[in-house]
């Protein structure tokens, strides 16, 4: 499938790029200075890391890098000489105007150039294309035939995350030619809908000129556009969701937004003691490297000039000439000025900015207040946004008067509010795992101290299984060991006493399970038990999903709190986000025997399945009606409650489950329960050890009791076993059985991820619990899968989907099927050697999953609840989030648009026929 391919050549991709020495290829032939500064960090990076980089631009080098070699196709003045005026571009409404022919024409010109079209002869193992108005030159990647990924210069728009198997939803991420919020009314959200489509029909109903031009020179027997942007590996978004509205990623597109910014460095003498010597701090004026200054009109510039001079403030501003007439000496002009040394100055006091991406960016980056005049492309968006997080003030050019200029600078300047939020903006950015320019450049995380006092942590894990605890455990004795103060309640008694750790067990998980009928009354009882904890305060809560009935004790308590899903989560949890996950490439959990690529029938099947689930949760009320009982009548429904969840933490990781667009408050934290292998006990080892063929290790889990298997059934597995050649370590609850073959050790609890990482073993076989297959996979042991019941059968078909196990159904066993599958297992290596490679693609990560949950936990709690993660998706209905009244708005408009004209020709028609009609009767009056 597509999905799985691209998945694949991302992480070979970031392989490569992180180990040898490689020669990489930069196409950005079409760009502006700003769009090629969003590339140079990586650039420089990567050939400071001794990578070969040739990068094809139209911005002449400013000085030469041993490692990288540029060229320029077309130069930047001859690149945008066509370009209008943007005084009158937007006085006419044509900001957002795309000069398609300009695009053909500079495509033609650059293949025109011997040193570009030579590319095509040359060897190169990486290519990064520029995302936005370049695919005329996705026909000379497809020459070169390597790995390519594609870096957008702005947030990814859906027509260019479409490559990855993901549209985003237009009723809450507004398109890039829109200056709509991710709160939209429907009027918006119609208007959204429409541009969205606009634009995808604008980009299919051009691809055929561009791929005849680069026919023309490339060969025709070169493929489309979407053909070949359909292959790309990875996508990298400059983009970072405190930044840009939240919207649902693939795993293969990767924000990297902010990845130029840094700190400021010392200013050049005259400029410094210009900034310094401001007694009320400076204002910084800059319209970006496109946007020529010097075509401002007349009395819009002497406007600004009229306002600055009556400023306290000292005014800096980036003017084309660098020179100007009857200047106000409180202002000083430059053609060239270091923005983010400026930005990054104690002294200034706002930015006024085109709203540029990067330099909306830049601004968050460095704590500064904006006010945004946009011109065109995305620039009304990202002042509208900026404006919505709390940073900046937005002005319309045309709108300019004195009196509404001084008016919004003054209102950033003295209300304090701008500055606050643009500083706490600030601290969220830089509070990331790893920066934005070592998530593009390499696989290793920054190894940084986060300062985090010690908190009060709840973990609310009532009724839960051993193997659900088992996943929480890791987490949770790695904040007690960073001395955050830890409370468990649980229904699985702690094997041993740790410091920081307090363990409750209301109720055994014997007594949950005992009467799985009565779990209503299970879970009335553990609220009464434990409710003494309502007294204590917690700085963070962590619930169980699938524990709604103790929604209301989260409630009470009033902290912030995360929901953890022990396997991979369904849309229905997903939901309370705002992440509704596609059924048609999605599979619920329990939904036996599909993948995530579905015929008609099972998607069908898939989406029947996962409605019923959302209904089931919508209409059901014995969860409240258990904690109303318990804690009182005035607490919310359960989903208003977890509405407010602060983030998911979904035990999932995609290249073992099938991947999925997840909004940030979703972090996949899947193995975090992984751990190299420890020394066996000596029995154990000497047992492992010996085996000359090798062991192949047989546990059913946790919940599932093998002593109550069937003695036929059990009797076939022991005939099969006494044939091997292999040792068989059985796990089996009472730890002694009659009759055993001399291959076989039994025993009531073994450690197993120690025996999976034990290099003599063969074969794990397994029900398919997840922590199970992770476990396999993590330590690179190929699996026999026997599902018995919930996600076990999902969990075994990915597995099988993947290349490193096979599935036996339990109902069907005999000793030849067993025996067959053993030895497939055994005797094909390719098996084993998915299973490894498999292994090394989940070890290779910035960070292991432990340190994300540790870090994304701590994040929670330094942010207040991240309130600022939240989509506006959570607000939106099923109807409203599909855009379902939108289509029904517009189909409806064209029925009724079809119908009138059926009328009315209907009408003509009858017309121009009841007149022939006369004619004819009147010419045979005539003739009579």
């Amino acid at each position: 499938m597509k999905l799985q391919h691209s998945i694949g050549l991302a992480v070979f991709c970031l392989f490569i790029v992180g180990s040898l020495a490689e020669n990489i290829l930069f196409l950005l032939p079409i760009a502006s200075k700003s769009h090629k500064n969003v590339f140079d960090p990586l650039i420089k990076a990567l050939a400071n890391k001794g990578h070969k980089i040739t990068v094809a631009s139209p911005v002449a080098p400013t000085k030469p890098h041993p490692n990288i070699h540029e060229i320029v196709p077309i130069p930047l003045e001859e690149l945008f000489q066509q370009a209008a005026d943007p005084f009158e571009e937007r006085r006419n409404k044509l900001g957002s105007r795309l000069n398609f022919t300009l695009l053909i024409e500079s495509c033609e010109k650059a293949h025109l150039n011997e040193e570009f079209i030579s590319l095509q002869q040359k060897q190169f193992d990486l290519v990064f294309l520029n995302g936005i108005v370049n695919d005329c030159f996705t026909g000379l990647i497809y020459k070169i035939g390597a790995p390519f990924a594609m870096l957008t210069t702005l947030a990814t728009p859906s027509v260019v995350a479409e490559s990855t198997g993901v549209r985003l939803p237009p009723s809450f991420v507004p398109g890039i030619l829109t200056s709509n919020t991710d709160e939209m009314n429907f009027r918006e959200r119609l208007t959204n809908t429409f541009m969205e489509h606009f634009m995808r029909f604008f980009m299919t109903r051009n691809n055929p000129a561009m791929e005849a031009t680069y026919r023309k020179f490339l060969g025709e027997d070169v493929p489309g556009i979407p053909a070949i942007k359909g292959n790309v590996s990875m996508i990298f978004s400059n983009s970072y969701f405190p930044l840009n509205f939240p919207r649902p990623l693939m795993p293969d597109i990767v924000e990297i937004g902010g990845m130029h910014c840094g700190p400021s460095k010392p200013l050049p003498k005259d400029l410094e003691e210009f900034l310094s010597g401001a007694e009320h701090g400076f204002i910084y004026f800059s319209m970006g490297s496109i946007l020529k200054t010097d075509q401002m009109p007349e009395e819009m510039r002497k406007t600004f000039l009229k306002v600055f001079s009556r400023m306290k403030q000292r005014v800096i501003w980036k003017w084309n000439s660098g020179h100007m007439d009857n200047l106000p000496s409180n202002v000083k002009l430059s053609k060239w000025l270091p923005q983010q040394d400026i930005l990054g100055h104690p002294n200034i006091k706002l930015f006024i900015s085109h709203g540029g991406l990067l330099s909306t960016q830049e601004a968050a980056y460095h704590g500064v207040p904006v006010l945004g005049i946009p011109m065109f492309g995305d620039q009304d968006l990202n002042v509208k946004q900026a404006a919505t997080h709390g940073y900046a003030v937005m002005l319309e050019i045309l709108d300019l008067t004195e009196e509404l200029l001084e008016d919004r600078l003054n209102t950033i300047l003295n209300d304090p509010r701008f500055t606050l939020k643009a500083k706490h903006l600030s601290s969220i950015i830089k509070d990331q795992p790893q920066t934005p320019l070592d998530r593009a450049k390499s696989n290793k995380i920054i190894t940084r101290q986060q300062v985090v006092s010690s908190e009060r942590i709840l973990f609310v894990l009532p009724i839960a299984t051993k193997s659900h605890k088992n996943v929480f455990e890791p987490l949770y004795t790695a904040l007690a060991a960073k001395g955050h103060d830890i409370t468990v309640v649980s229904s699985v008694k702690p094997s041993k006493p740790k410091a920081n750790i307090r363990e409750i067990v209301p109720i055994s998980v014997q007594e949950i399970f005992g009467q799985l009928n009565a779990f209503e009354d299970r879970g009335k009882t553990f609220l009464q038990r434990f409710s003494r904890l309502l007294k204590e305060k917690f700085d963070l809560v962590f619930l169980n999903a699938f524990n709604d009935c103790f929604a209301g004790f989260v409630y009470k308590i009033g902290a912030p709190f995360i929901i953890v899903t022990t396997g991979a989560t369904p849309s229905f949890i997903a939901e309370l986000v705002g992440n509704r996950l596609p059924t048609s490439f999605v599979p619920l959990q329990i939904v036996p025997g599909i993948s995530d690529d579905m015929t008609f029938g099972q998607r069908t099947l898939n989406f029947l399945i996962t409605q019923m689930f959302h209904i089931m949760r919508a209409v059901s009320g014995k969860e409240a009606a258990v904690y109303r009982k318990a804690l009182g009548e005035d607490l919310p429904e359960f989903r208003e409650i977890e509405g407010n969840v602060s983030m998911i933490f979904s035990n999932s990781y995609f290249p073992l489950t099938y991947p999925r667009p997840l909004l940030p408050d979703i972090v996949e934290v899947g193995g975090m329960h992984c751990r190299p292998a420890k020394p066996l006990p000596k029995d154990l080892d000497d047992f492992l050890t010996g085996a000359e063929h090798g062991v192949i290790y047989f546990s059913m889990g946790s919940v599932l009791e093998t002593d109550q298997m069937p003695d036929d059934m059990r009797q076939k597995f022991l005939n099969v076993f006494s044939r091997l050649k292999q040792r068989v370590i059985w796990k089996w609850n009472s730890g002694q059985m009659d009759n055993i073959p001399s291959n076989v050790k039994l025993s009531s609890w073994l450690p197993q991820q120690d025996i999976l990482g034990h290099p003599n073993v063969r074969i794990f076989m397994t029900h398919g619990g997840l922590l199970s297959t992770q476990e396999a996979v993590y330590h690179g042991v190929p699996l026999l899968a026997i599902p018995m019941f919930a996600d076990q059968d999902l969990n075994a078909k990915q597995a099988v989907t993947s290349g490193y196990a096979l599935s036996l159904e339990i109902l069907e066993l005999s000793e030849e099927i067993l025996e067959d599958l053993l030895n497939q297992l055994l005797n094909e290596p390719k098996y084993s050697k998915k299973a490894k490679d498999l292994s090394a693609v989940i070890r290779d990560q910035m960070e292991t999953p432990l340190e994300r949950a540790l870090f994304w936990t701590e994040y929670v709690m330094r942010h207040g609840g991240a309130v600022h993660l939240r989509s506006a998706a959570r607000k939106l209905n099923t109807i409203q989030y599909h855009s379902i009244d939108v289509y029904a708005f517009i189909a409806t408009v064209l029925i009724a648009v079809v119908t009138v004209l059926v009328i009315l020709l209907k009408f003509i028609f009858k017309k121009i026929a009841s007149k022939l009609g006369r004619k004819t009767g009147d010419q045979k009056v005539k003739k009579q």
